[in-house]
């Protein structure tokens, strides 16, 4: 009883130590009492994380988008709870006819949907038809309930349809070719703190997945050729002999290989004609996808990561010429990723640029259109590559919790952007500008908010992408870039193939950098605060300035004061967001040779949003 009672001491005041000034929800706070989270930011002892092994047998029709499949899920329930119920997503389902969604369509562009013909669950078998759908969502009612700590065997028959005609991260690109995503029944998350996610998919935000493993065949009729998640485990079976060399060169070389050239298009590619069966084999992955085309060339290198080399290709229409050096970028930005910064090795085997249309991020795929602007193509790729780490290697919730992947990615990739290209030197400055185009307005909310809330398009951005990168940025000038990198790596390999929510992130950085930084989290992700100064209570006398500097939007903001004098004297003091902790007000009191001309205040970003009142002059 004793050790009981301890352990619920040592437990409840770590949660005190970890909340303090930090607003906590209710489901997070039981997850820590139940030890599957800890206060440090990480895991807890109980900490577990259910999982599914997929195998799927597909066919698609390259010429109308239609996809029909089967699969078996092997699902492992790792939780302590007896499962009644199976929750599953038809994200293709997005594009039904009275399904909600967060853009408008085409009337034309509309689909039926995914249509389930078959379900059965550990021998029992469900109509279709009586199952509960709502929206992307599909709600199982167990005969048998699953187990803690057992497995289930789920099985599903279905026929779906490609967009054709508005593609939207996926779709029909031209004739012959798709890029194919979120095209089979999955398993939604069960975790330790929401239970089952039941937010459905509206088409604004994006996914939310377990770490599963795939065994995938997808037939698919001659010529179009196939590249997808993991890897193809039959090349030997399908490609000539020519082709399979290349791509044997460019497994262990640094140099852009030309696997697939515009001349082998109209020559022989393939062993054999007729519907060909492309076998990919992909390990602890939140998504399988593909992507087709019978007229892309390939190009392909790889990059030695630790004791492996991964492959890393570009698929892309010949006429699209800035493609003709995507091979070279993404094996220089998997270099910096791996080895510079965040130093963190890439997880997987390959990674595929399919040129298809938008900028969409897949595990070891990215979907991406051709760029003009050679500084939004080093961006554009940068990010979607980056995603490698979030939310695919670690988990977040990037449906409920968007910063947690889409701010980290629109923040880190441009230090790696612009040490690539040199001559792009406005990543940051734009970013603070599209920050502070909306921050303090009634439309600037806290980033905190679950993304999946919210409904318009550019407030979304504004929580997941600008504000968040804002206050990395931020942080990263208090900490420096070493100790933020630090704590940041920290974070994703703690967690990786798990689930953080925000406050394990938080804590660990905590943790890493020594110092309790809630004031920090609390300020720029929980409250309606922006960056505001104002100088006030400006006097000088016997050769002293005295002043107040109101932190009227209440977000700690490092800034500067600026002394002009009479006799040419300039003192500049600069103070760090730390000024702020606990405060609102700042007073300072400085010796001058001369009587002040001028005395102005300046945030270090240039992002308050009313610098009017930021200067006196005398």
């Amino acid at each position: 009883m004793k050790k009981l009672i301890f352990a619920f001491i040592a437990v409840f005041t770590g949660f005190l130590a970890f909340s303090q000034n930090l607003f906590v929800p209710i489901e997070y706070q039981k997850a820590i009492r139940n030890q599957t989270r800890t206060s440090t930011g990480q895991p807890g002892k109980n900490y577990w994380i259910n999982h599914s092994d997929y195998v799927i047998n597909a066919d698609f029709n390259p010429i109308t988008g239609e996809l029909q499949g089967s699969e078996t899920i092997t699902y492992h329930n790792n939780s302590p709870d007896t499962l009644k119920m199976l929750v599953v997503r038809l994200y293709q389902d997005v594009w039904k006819k009275g399904v909600s969604r967060d853009f408008q369509v085409p009337e034309q562009a509309l689909t039926n949907g995914t249509k389930l013909t078959k379900i059965n669950v550990d021998g029992q078998s469900y109509n279709p038809d009586s199952v509960r759908h709502y929206n992307t969502l599909v709600f199982i009612m167990l005969k048998k309930p699953i187990l803690p700590h057992s497995q289930a065997t789920v099985q599903f028959d279905w026929q779906t349809q490609m967009p054709t005609l508005f593609a939207m991260r996926y779709g029909q690109y031209n004739d012959r070719t798709f890029f194919v995503a979120y095209w089979y029944p999955e398993i939604a998350v069960y975790d330790d703190v929401y239970g089952w996610d039941r937010r459905n998919f509206t088409g604004m935000q994006e996914f939310h997945n377990d770490h599963n493993n795939f065994d995938v065949t997808i037939a698919v009729d001659f010529p179009n050729l196939v590249w997808a998640t993991g890897h193809l485990v039959n090349a030997n079976e399908i490609y000539d002999q020519h082709i399979l060399d290349r791509i044997a060169q460019a497994r262990k070389s640094d140099k852009v290989i030309h696997i697939v050239t515009k001349q082998d298009l109209s020559g022989n590619l393939l062993k054999k004609l007729g519907k060909i069966k492309w076998h990919f084999i992909a390990r602890q992955v939140p998504e399988f996808a593909f992507g087709t085309s019978d007229k892309y060339v390939w190009d392909a290198t790889s990059l030695k990561v630790k004791n492996k080399r991964v492959l890393i290709s570009a698929v892309y229409n010949p006429k699209h010429t800035t493609f003709s050096y995507m091979t070279k970028l993404v094996h220089d930005i998997l270099y910096q990723y791996s080895y510079k910064l965040p130093a963190i090795p890439y997880p997987y085997e390959a990674m595929t640029i399919f040129n298809g249309g938008g900028a969409m991020e897949f595990p070891m795929m990215v979907n991406e259109s051709e760029f003009k602007d050679t500084c939004m193509n080093y961006y554009v790729t940068a990010h979607e590559v980056g995603h490698s780490y979030f939310p695919f290697m670690t988990g977040t919730n990037e449906t409920m919790y968007a910063w947690m992947d889409e701010g980290l990615i629109n923040y880190f990739p441009r230090y790696v952007a612009q040490t690539l290209n040199p001559k792009c030197t406005k990543y940051f400055t734009d970013m603070v500008a599209r920050y502070k185009s909306i921050a303090g307005t009634s439309n600037d909310l806290p980033i905190g908010v679950p993304t999946s809330d919210v409904a318009n398009w550019m407030y979304y951005r504004h929580i997941a992408y600008n504000k968040p990168s804002f206050a990395f940025y931020v942080l990263t000038d208090y900490l420096g870039k070493k100790l933020f990198f630090k704590a940041l790596r920290t974070f994703a390999l703690r967690w990786k193939t798990k689930h953080p929510y925000p406050w394990d992130f938080f804590e660990t950085f905590n943790d890493v950098t020594g110092q309790n930084l809630n004031w920090f989290w609390q300020a720029y992700f929980f409250e309606f605060a922006y960056p505001d100064l104002a100088l006030t209570n400006v006097n000088y006398h016997d050769n002293q300035v005295s002043l107040e500097v109101k932190n009227s939007g209440q977000l700690p903001i490092p800034f500067s004061v600026i002394i002009k004098c009479a006799d040419g004297q300039k003192i500049v003091k600069e103070f760090k967001i730390d000024t702020w902790k606990g405060t609102n007000d700042f007073k300072l009191t400085l010796p001058v040779k001369s009587a002040p001309i001028e005395i102005q205040i300046k945030d270090k970003f240039n992002a308050d949003v009313n610098p009017s009142n930021n200067f006196v002059k005398f």
